[in-house]
This record gives C-alpha cells, structure tokens and sequence, in this order.
C-alpha cells in the first residue's frame, strides 16, 4: 500500500512538472495589424485604416505585418478586405512610399457624375478654354490624368447648381502642372468602373 502511495505522489509531481513546462514555454502571444475597412488597390494607406489585434502566430512577422510598424502613406498593393492580417506583400515597402499631394479643386456640380462619391475612380480632363473674342472656336484637350481616387468630396447642399469640392492624391511631380490647369481650363471628369 505505501508504495502505491509513493508511485502516485512521483506520477502526480511528475504529470504538474509537465503541465508547468508546457504552460511556460507555450507559443507567445503576438500582435498584428488588420484591416478596419475593405481597401481598394492602389489606395494611400493611413494609420487609421487599421487596428492592433493579438494573435498566437509563432514566426508570422515574415509573412504579416506587425503592430509596431507605421504604415502612414504606403499603397496597397492589392485588395484587402476589412478584418483581414495584412500581409507583407499587400502593401508596399517602406523605401516604395510615394510622395504625393493632395489637391481639392472646385468643380460645377452639374458637370460630374451624380453617384460621385469618396474612394470613386476617375478620369480628369482639362480642355482649352474658349476666349470672349473668339466664342466659335472649338476647345481641345490640353491633357488628361486617368485613374485618380476621390479622397474627399463635398456637394453643395439645398441648391441644383454650385461647385462641389473634389480632394485627389497626385504624384508630387504632378502637383505644380495639375494646378496650372485647374486655374487656366475647362475640367471634366469620367467616372471609371473598371478599377473599383
């Protein structure tokens, strides 16, 4: 009876060493960045898109970005739906960050699409403005900046006419000539659907 007693008192101490060993070198808790909102290719990033979430992912920072990294003006790269860890190859490097200006620039509202709103892709336009001499003549294309992201609009509210406030990202190497000819041509905007 006593050695009954004494072989279970060693399987009781040896069975809570292993429980106590395998509690302490269990996998650590790491923390991860997902997204807060569905992202669209080619997006300029903000910290405010993402939130901090802690997950067991042993050796993931290879593959997933990491809470401690601030991805303030980096691109997304592909589509990222809202919840999703984002990965390392989904957005770009931190040496890849494009410097880009923001623009807002008054258009009439009766002369861009009626569903415009935040995130739409477009086409901007700038076409020579006819002089009062010369109201026959045929106004041209100056030039043109396909695939631009609407960051921000604002629609005149309680009247059918009026300029709606458009803000876009462009190329920082853009910005100068971009605001040339929004002060010296006629704006129009195509909406695109291919890149939504």
């Amino acid at each position: 009876m006593r050695k009954r007693e004494v072989l279970g008192i060693a399987l009781l101490i040896f069975g809570s060493t292993g429980i106590f060993l395998s509690i302490k070198n269990a996998t650590p808790q790491y923390v991860y960045l997902t997204a807060k909102r569905d992202i669209s290719p080619g997006e300029i990033l903000a910290r405010n898109d993402f939130r901090s979430v802690s997950l067991y992912l042993a050796d993931a920072a290879v593959e997933y970005v990491g809470a401690e990294v601030n991805l303030d003006s980096h691109r997304s790269l592909r589509r990222i739906k809202s919840g999703e860890i984002i990965p390392r190859d989904a957005i770009t490097r931190s040496k890849e960050i494009e410097s880009r200006g923001l623009i807002t620039f008054p258009v009439e509202s009766s002369k861009i699409p009626t569903d415009l709103s935040k995130g739409s892709v477009i086409d901007l336009y700038f076409f020579s403005r006819a002089t009062l001499s010369a109201q026959s003549e045929q106004t041209e294309l100056v030039e043109n900046f396909p695939r631009l992201r609407i960051q921000q609009i604002s629609m005149p509210t309680g009247q059918l006419d009026g300029d709606s406030l458009i803000s876009i990202f462009v190329a920082q190497s853009d910005v100068s000539r971009l605001l040339q000819l929004i002060s010296t041509c006629s704006i129009s905007i195509s909406q695109r659907f291919d890149d939504e």
